[in-house]
């Protein structure tokens, strides 16, 4: 676990109980083929916890791979008031913001999205519909939510503690994972934790690539948490703060496309025929394609997939 030493007041279990924070039940949605918006209910699991969603539509009717994913749910804060000034987090002249920020390590996938502004003079109490829509086959794996406090606009002095930076997330008053159901939905990496074990190593366990899914059956991209340079894959910053996680899903692919080539279908999966859909060939022939990669040699490919990551995630 990384270690961070804040220079700043931020949210903790004290303030967080003396502002009053309430949720409600969340829901999910999706736009249905005429355009209705249709919520649907969760099939129920052994063993759930609270704030931890596996999301699988109990009809089975939604697909994530063909529908969206709307995420809902209304929260209050009884006494704002108490986020700033002495005892607080800001500054009593300075301006707060509540946003929604998500990360999908499984799909290399973050996002956040601001969703309102308040200060020390705001009506109490505050009630917030939280909302966030999620594309059609965007999400594999599990997703995180988090409902975070951040600093809009600091107070026009310089009192001492208190962050000056505006978008600083001050702290994060609820948590949700999502882990998305459903056939194909699952990017292939798996985290274990043993210290007598690599950081990282990948298994290609298919037998037929044209109709095998791409999923964690049959393609498994290990990460060791146990490994003592598991702190600097930085997994909370996700992908794009991460250049050694990126490092390591370049030579995953590139093991994989490699294995791929040694095989008698490689000639059809890079002309697009043959495969099934959501098939290891269907996906490796999606990526190369979509993304440009050269697989015409080692070096050619190894470059390519670098140079397609960095340019998408590395800024």
């Amino acid at each position: 676990m990384q270690n961070t030493i804040q220079l700043y007041r931020s949210l903790n279990e004290k303030v967080l109980k003396r502002i009053g924070f309430q949720e409600d039940h969340v829901s999910f949605f999706y736009t249905a083929e005429e355009g209705e918006e249709k919520e649907f209910f969760l099939a129920e699991e052994e063993d759930s916890k609270p704030d931890v969603f596996l999301v699988n539509d109990k009809e089975g009717i939604w697909d994530p791979n063909t529908h969206n994913l709307k995420v809902r749910q209304t929260v209050s804060i009884e006494n704002p008031i108490f986020l700033f000034g002495n005892g607080g987090v800001a500054a009593m002249d300075s301006r707060l913001g509540i946003a929604l920020s998500w990360q999908s390590r499984s799909s290399a996938r973050r996002g956040i999205r601001p969703v309102l502004s308040f200060d020390a003079d705001s009506i109490s109490p505050i009630n917030v519909d939280l909302g966030i829509n999620f594309e059609s086959n965007l999400l594999r794996g599990t997703v995180e939510i988090d409902t975070v406090i951040y600093l809009q606009r600091a107070g026009s002095g310089n009192a001492p503690g208190y962050a000056t930076k505006p978008g600083t997330i001050l702290g994060v008053l609820d948590s949700k994972t999502l882990h998305i159901d459903g056939e194909g939905s699952e990017f292939p990496i798996v985290e274990v934790e043993d210290p007598a074990m690599p950081l990282w190593w990948v298994e290609c366990n298919w037998t037929d690539p044209m109709t095998e899914p791409f999923n964690q059956e049959n393609i498994r991209i290990y990460l060791n948490l146990k490994h003592r340079f598991t702190k600097e894959l930085n997994l909370k910053g996700g992908i794009g703060q991460s250049p050694l996680l990126l490092e390591i899903l370049a030579s995953s692919f590139q093991i994989i496309i490699e294995r791929l080539k040694q095989g008698e279908d490689w000639t059809d999966i890079m002309t697009g025929q043959g495969f099934e859909k959501g098939s290891i060939g269907e996906a490796i022939f999606y990526f190369t394609n979509t993304f440009e990669w050269d697989t015409s040699s080692p070096e050619k490919l190894a470059k390519s997939i670098r140079a397609d990551l960095y340019g998408r995630f590395g800024g």
